[in-house]
């Protein structure tokens, strides 16, 4: 029989017992993580404290309120925000302004934020409207008080070739219609039903041509009036024209000289809304041969009037040796004055006439200025030069100019000779044509004795015989 004897041994805290020795002794010593194996259990974990915390005894782990800083956040490229731009729930990304979506023309009821600094800077809300209107107004400008509202007069100008705004060459038989910005600017301001707004040809920074065009056709029809207007088709600027004159509840009429606009639904009437000329009523607007947009009553601007010759044509003509002066073109704004000066280049440098019966100079159109103008204000300054001679004492010859008429004379002198040889006589004669609207035609127009030839001197020199009209447009 072996006898035994037990020996009480324990091991201090956190160690375990490794080793007995051959004496029965045993040794103590702490573990290291390489003799662990296996996973610890979540319900072995201790509680978590501090950024993410945690119940001991779980593994769900959760970030403590107010434990990210801004230091703690990724870092943003400069001058963007972090946002979602999408219209679902999304992850937010850093943007800068440039990627949200353009919106070209906001409505008045569109949100703007904005830094109230009467309020520490707090961030706030207002609306497009509120901006366009000056907030609150301002306190006094030369004693008027209350929102200042500020808009520029239509500054382009319709013209027949592009980034031309002045013709200052003959155009003839043009297909398209442009409205380019001018030496005033490039700002159309526009009714929108509430308020006048502003608009621009061009974005900043364009080089070369600022303008709008519409190419014509066979829908602008043939010796027709046409005003042409700048409107908002669904916030897209464009260039259109109304109907022709004669269009319209009472119907007008595109006759030289007694062209009128119709009036009421479906015509061209003009009236203006805040000094600014528009369409009276809603109308279809073109804008190509086969395209319009209806345009609602004052909100597109009217601009100018142009006549066709042939259809979905328009000619700027300035008179030459052989040709008449045609401007049927005319700007309502941004006008010029100009002349046109024609001379009628008679068979051998001259031609006889004898006649009391009154008739256009030589029986000529060259003799002629044809024009159109879109408002009655309108005037225009004519003069005939002409160089009759005549041998025959007391031989009479009267000679003028007259609106719309080949047969009258409203502004005329009436030349006597005194019966010396070859006498030549360099006379002529001026008149205003105030008030006229629409399209017509200036006429130099003569009449003789009834006995006697006088003898008319061209040989195409513009200082013994020509007709010069002058106005604006």
């Amino acid at each position: 029989m072996i006898a035994t004897t037990v020996v009480a041994s324990t091991c201090s805290s956190s160690n375990w017992f490794r080793t007995l020795s051959s004496a029965g002794v045993h040794g103590c010593s702490q573990p290291s993580f390489a003799d662990l194996s296996s996973s610890l259990a979540c319900s072995q974990t201790p509680a978590l404290t501090g950024d993410v915390t945690a119940s001991a005894g779980s593994c769900a782990t959760t970030i403590a309120a107010n434990a990210v800083t801004n230091a703690k956040v990724a870092t943003m490229a400069a001058y963007t925000l972090k946002c979602n731009t999408g219209g679902s729930t999304a992850t937010p990304s850093d943007i800068d302004v440039s990627a949200l979506t353009l919106k070209a023309s906001p409505g008045a009821s569109d949100l703007v934020l904005i830094q109230d600094v009467s309020a520490s800077n707090a961030f706030k809300k207002t609306t497009v409207g509120a901006l366009g209107g000056g907030g609150s107004g301002v306190t006094s400008l030369n004693t008027e008080t209350g929102a200042l509202v500020q808009w520029p007069t239509p500054q382009g100008r319709i013209t027949l070739t592009s980034n031309t705004p002045v013709l200052a060459a003959s155009v003839t038989a043009a297909t398209t219609s442009y409205y380019t910005a001018s030496a005033a600017g490039k700002n159309v301001p526009i009714y929108n039903g509430s308020a006048v707004v502003v608009r621009q040809l061009c974005v900043a920074g364009t080089v070369g041509a600022c303008e709008l065009s519409v190419a014509l056709g066979s829908n602008w029809a043939a010796s027709s009036n046409y005003d042409w207007f700048v409107g908002l088709d669904s916030g897209t600027l464009r260039l259109c024209s109304g109907p022709d004159w004669s269009a319209g509840a009472v119907a007008g009429s595109n006759t030289v000289g007694a062209s009128v606009r119709g009036t009421g639904a479906g015509s061209t009437d003009i009236e203006k809304i805040d000094g600014l000329p528009t369409n009276k009523n809603s109308m279809a607007c073109r804008y190509n041969n086969t395209t319009t947009f209806t345009c609602a009553a004052h909100q597109c601007t009217h601009v100018g009037t142009t006549r066709t010759g042939s259809a979905g044509q328009v000619s700027f003509t300035y008179g030459a040796s052989g040709t008449a002066g045609t401007f049927n073109l005319w700007n309502a704004f941004n006008q010029e004055y100009l002349c046109s000066t024609s001379n009628d280049p008679a068979s051998g440098g001259i031609y006889s006439y004898s006649s009391s019966t009154v008739r256009q100079a030589d029986a000529s159109a060259v003799n002629q200025f044809n024009f159109v103008t879109g408002a009655a204000g309108s005037s225009l300054d004519a003069i005939y030069y002409v160089t009759p001679r005549s041998s025959t004492l007391g031989a009479q010859y009267n000679f003028g100019l007259a609106l719309n008429s080949t047969n009258t004379i409203d502004a005329g002198s009436n030349q006597l000779f005194p019966g010396t040889a070859n006498f030549n006589m360099s006379v002529t004669v001026s008149d205003v044509f105030k008030g006229v609207l629409g399209a017509n035609f200036i006429s130099a127009n003569e009449q003789g004795d009834g006995s006697n030839a006088i003898t008319i001197i061209t040989i195409g020199n513009t200082h013994l015989q020509r007709l010069k009209v002058c106005g604006f447009w």
